[in-house]
């Protein structure tokens, strides 16, 4: 194969993507919807220099909710247009900015803009030429927004990406909140006698009171309150602060948390 002919993905009849993202004219690669297949100049051996991808199904706002409750391996990337962001400039939990021109992401893939159309589906399809397992949201920011699923506003994350919180009782379940739900925050664990100055030193916002916090991150959910305030719980015998300190904070947390959210929320 001739290593300077673009790979080029055919997402439908008529629209051909080189490996680039740049539009390309079909017939100057010998290719077809019936033949994508280039022959060399002898007209013999053919070669594959197209892939047909079947279309891609949508994931609606209530499917990708119970695949991030669920913990499940995928990332998320908000390629709204900065205009669009600057509209309303929150994030889907997990969802991470990025810039749809530079777009790099592997494995399992969610792509998110605006409404769902041209920037998220491109971007899906070019991303699953490359190998990835891509697919967009339905209906975009607008869409998940609209179904009242929580977003959490950036201008109330800290530029340092940073957190900090005294080491006691609710540490675990900071760290558990920022683990599961955003992406590229770091949680700095410290003796409590020191945590303010830590916070300060390191434009690291404290976190001391958990409702406070779920509400500043706009993931004052039902189930996460409900998560909280039993996490906080150690009187009973078999209270889920009690299993915290026995076990695996994470692991219990995620347990308590599935079973108290109802599907398609978070």
């Amino acid at each position: 194969m001739n290593d300077h002919t673009p790979s080029v993905l055919i997402f439908d009849e008529a629209v051909f993507l080189d490996s680039n993202g740049t539009l390309c004219d079909p017939c100057a690669w010998g290719l077809t919807r019936h033949h994508p297949v280039r022959r060399d100049a002898q007209g013999s051996h053919p070669w594959c220099c197209a892939k047909r991808m079947s279309f891609m199904s949508p994931l609606s706002p209530s499917r990708l909710a119970d695949l991030i409750a669920g913990g499940a391996s995928i990332t998320i990337l908000d390629l709204c247009l900065p205009e669009d962001f600057a509209l309303d400039p929150r994030l889907i939990p997990t969802s991470v900015r990025m810039d749809w021109t530079a777009l790099e992401a592997s494995g399992r893939v969610i792509t998110v803009c605006q409404r769902g159309l041209k920037i998220s589906q491109g971007a899906a399809a070019l991303l699953c030429a490359r190998g990835a397992d891509a697919t967009f949201l339905d209906s975009g920011a607008i869409g998940w927004a609209a179904s009242g699923l929580p977003m959490i506003p950036v201008e109330n994350l800290p530029q340092s990406g940073l957190w900090t919180v005294a080491d006691g009782p609710i540490a675990d379940i900071a760290d558990w909140i920022l683990q599961g739900f955003l992406h590229g925050q770091t949680l700095l664990r410290v003796e409590a006698e020191v945590a303010e100055t830590v916070a300060e030193r390191w434009d690291a916002p404290l976190i001391e009171d958990l409702p406070s916090f779920l509400d500043a991150i706009g993931l004052a959910t039902p189930a996460l309150l409900h998560v909280v305030d039993a996490a906080q719980n150690d009187c009973a015998p078999l209270s889920l602060g009690r299993l915290i300190k026995a076990g695996d904070p994470s692991r219990v947390l995620d347990a308590a948390y599935r079973a108290l959210r109802s599907g398609g929320d978070l």
